[in-house]
This record gives structure tokens, sequence and C-alpha cells, in this order.
């Protein structure tokens, strides 16, 4: 089965879509905006996510709208190729004109219909390395996303060990993260999972060790955790470590951490933070606010 394109459209909030989805539906491409509701920490991690995972956007100005130019921004960023529709009686802004972009009435339909036809023409003559964006980092789906956040609630409430470490380790799987639960037998050694990832091996080391937390907590346990984890680590090749909890109440803990090394969060702040960063850019960032005293 072919796989569809997929297309953002980022417009200003009054603007009616009809049209172009109109245009969209008979071209068979998918698409969505930012206003179709999804689970996310802020709204530019929103429009990354979404901007990242289409194919192309499309841009509509009919008017200064900062939101649209942001949209405009991050596809630039992410190079992401832009089909650009301007109002005739918008002025064009100055750093579009180097670019490739459609002036119109937005009456004639078939003309703007024409013109996304052999935008749309020219991406498929692209090999498709060309169309996606390359990324080394590891990032989770929208969908993936508010599904992991959802099954995280529902532990939440009654955390089950074996649930939690399914979870955890089908996510990692996900990530494409090598991964292996370590044996109830040493489990109680400091570390539940290891994980491997050569991307992160300058700043953490190989392997990095995880170990889980659930139930009702305080900060006495998990600092208990984190001596565990620092023990354990002294006695292995691995350098660094990463404290996961699941507080039943929901609540957040700060524990003073005496490595850079070894971090700490809760699990849905952890899943969270990979879906807007990807996993090397948001360890090494914590890292780095571990290491110049700027954790909180």
């Amino acid at each position: 089965m072919k796989e569809k394109y997929k297309c953002y459209i980022s417009a200003p909030s009054d603007y009616d879509l009809t049209k172009i989805e109109m245009i969209l539906d008979k071209l068979d491409i998918e698409y969505h905006n930012f206003y179709d509701f999804s689970i996310g920490i802020t709204f530019s991690d929103l429009i990354l996510r979404k901007i990242r995972e289409s194919d192309f956007i499309v841009s509509i100005l009919t008017k200064e709208n900062t939101n649209v130019l942001f949209e405009l921004g991050v596809a630039e960023g992410l190079e992401k190729p832009a089909f650009i529709l301007v109002d005739k009686e918008f002025k064009v802004p100055f750093f579009l004109e180097r670019k490739i972009y459609f002036q119109t009435n937005f009456k004639d339909t078939k003309l703007f219909e024409l013109a996304l036809l052999n935008f749309i023409y020219d991406l498929k003559l692209k090999k498709p390395k060309q169309l996606k964006q390359k990324q080394k980092d590891k990032y989770f789906t929208i969908a993936e996303t508010n599904e992991l956040v959802s099954a995280i609630s529902q532990l939440r409430k009654e955390p089950h060990e074996h649930e939690i470490f399914h979870l955890i380790t089908n996510a990692f799987s996900k990530l494409k993260i090598q991964n292996t639960s370590i044996s109830d037998v040493s489990r109680d050694k400091g570390a539940d999972i290891i994980i491997r990832s050569k991307e992160l091996t300058p700043y953490f080391g190989n392997p990095i060790l995880i170990e889980i937390k659930a139930g009702t907590l305080n900060i006495q346990r998990l600092n208990d955790a984190q001596l565990r984890l620092q023990q354990y680590i002294l006695k292995t090749e691995a350098k660094g470590g990463i404290i996961l909890y699941l507080d039943k109440n929901n609540r957040r803990f700060t524990i003073p951490l005496k490595n850079p090394l070894i971090l700490c969060f809760d699990i849905e702040d952890f899943f969270l933070g990979i879906a807007a960063e990807g996993l090397e850019k948001f360890l090494i960032k914590k890292r780095n606010e571990i290491a110049h005293g700027s954790w909180n």
C-alpha cells in the first residue's frame, strides 16, 4: 500500500481552511494543523512535533501573523519543503523574497490546485532520503506520546511493577534503543534496566543503568535509590545512570544529585521530554544543567 504524503497546514486562526482541505483530500494528502488536539508540554513543542512528522508544509499568509511566520521558521529549520500561498493584497515579507511562493486572491481554487499539484510532483522526483528529514536523534510520534501518557496515567493510579517495566522497555524499543531488563535475581542490587546508545557514550559512558521506583514515594526512598545505583555503577563498566519514578500521588521530587551522570525523572516527564527534544538532546541538556548548577 502506497504511503500517503503528510502535510502541516499553517494559517491564521480565522482563515477558512475548507477549500485548502478539499484540494488536499482530492490529492489524497493527509493533513493536520496546530488546532488539532494533542498532548504536549508547550505550544511550540506541539508545533515542532507536528511539522517534524509532516512531509511538507502549506503556509497561508493573508496578513501579518506571528504564528504562521514562526511555523515557517520551524519548517525551514527542519528542512521541510514549504508551499507558500500569499494574499495578493499582502506585502510579501523580505525574507520570503528568495523563496518560491504563490500569490493568489484565494478565489480561483483551480489555479492554486494546479500549483500544488506541480509542487507535489517536484517532491516525488526527489529521493525519499531527501524528502524525509535525516534525524540522528530519536523521537516519539504524537500518537505514540499520547498512548504513553495515557498508559502512565493508568499505572500511576495502580502501579504494577511488571507493567511499568514492560512499558519502559517497549518505549525504548520503539526508539530503537538497545535495552535489557536485569533479571529478578539481581534487580535489588540497584539497577533494573540497561540501555546502550553510541550517541550518549561521550556524555554518560556505555551502558547506562536505569533504576525504577513506583508507589507512594518520598525523597528518602529516591535518595536511597540514588546511593544504590551509584554503588552498582562503581562495580560495573557503566559510568552513568537514570532513576525513573512513578509516584502514586502524582508528586515530583527534587533530590540532591551527587553525580552529574545520574539523572532523576518522573516517568511521564521523562517521556514527554524525549517527545519534545529527542532522547539524546534531552538527556545531554539535563546532564549539562546539573554539571553547571542549574538543575531544579
